[in-house]
C-alpha cells in the first residue's frame, strides 16, 4: 500500500498563516492596551518644570520689595511716569539663566491706587537686573 501524503496546498496554508498571525497580532495589542490603561496614572505635583513658582514673601519680603521698587523706578524712567510703589501684592521666580521674577505690585498713580503685573530678570553673578515688562495687572485697580 502506499503511503498517503497529506500535503497543503499553498491558498489553504497562506490562509491559515494569515489568521494566525491576525490573532496573535490581535492578542497583543488588546494585551497592550488593558496593561497600559490599568497602570495608575502619575500625578505631577507642583508647578510644570520651567514654570513660575510661588515665591514666600515672609521669608524674602526685603529682597523682593527692593526688586518690586526697581521694577516701579525702571518703569518711571522709560514711560515718564511718576508712579510710587506702595506694596508688593505676590511674587512668582522661575529659573533661567539667572532668575525670573514676576510680581504683582501696588502702586500710586494719579490719585489712584492701581495693580500693575512686572517681570524682572535677575543675574546676580553678573549684577544685571533688567525690568522686562511692567503692565496693569489683568485686576486693573485694586486698593486696601
Amino acid at each position: 500500500m502506499k503511503k498517503q501524503e497529506q500535503r497543503w496546498n499553498r491558498p489553504a496554508l497562506c490562509s491559515l498563516v494569515t489568521l494566525s498571525v491576525l490573532i496573535v497580532g490581535a492578542f497583543v495589542i488588546i494585551r497592550a492596551y488593558y496593561s497600559w490603561n490599568n497602570k495608575p496614572k502619575v500625578q505631577m505635583e507642583g508647578p510644570l518644570v520651567g514654570g513660575y513658582r510661588d515665591v514666600n514673601l515672609a521669608e524674602n519680603r526685603a529682597e523682593l520689595d527692593n526688586i518690586a521698587q526697581f521694577a516701579v523706578e525702571e518703569y518711571n524712567k522709560k514711560e515718564g511716569k511718576h508712579l510710587l510703589f506702595e506694596r508688593l501684592v505676590s511674587a512668582k521666580s522661575k529659573v533661567v539663566a539667572g532668575i525670573m521674577y514676576l510680581l504683582v505690585i501696588e502702586a500710586h498713580g494719579d490719585a489712584a491706587v492701581k495693580i500693575y503685573e512686572a517681570e524682572v530678570w535677575l543675574k546676580p553673578w553678573e549684577h544685571l537686573k533688567l525690568l522686562q515688562h511692567f503692565k496693569p495687572h489683568r485686576n486693573g485697580s485694586g486698593g486696601r
